[in-house]
């Protein structure tokens, strides 16, 4: 199960950006939807300030993937490989 939406953010500069949004319902969907994304897609997960920089334009994701619903999904690291 695989839910989307297109979010709406209103930045610091006063203007609209739209991102998609998905919340997907396991691991291998999000990795699927993040390889799709290439470099434009950016993970949220709990203790993140994904929103706040995307709302001072620091960051212009073409893809959110929340985490939120993925079992087990506790959290996301860089391994020292980058990777």
């Amino acid at each position: 199960m695989l839910k989307t939406l297109t979010d709406t953010i209103m930045t610091t500069g006063g203007t609209l950006a739209q991102r998609a949004y998905i919340a997907p319902t396991s691991v291998q969907a999000a990795v699927d939807a993040l390889a799709g994304a290439g470099d434009r897609g950016r993970v949220l997960g709990g203790g993140t300030d994904q929103i706040v920089q995307m709302r001072a334009g620091r960051v212009k994701p073409a893809l959110i993937v929340d985490l939120k619903a993925v079992p087990g999904a506790v959290g996301v690291r860089q391994g020292a490989d980058g990777a």
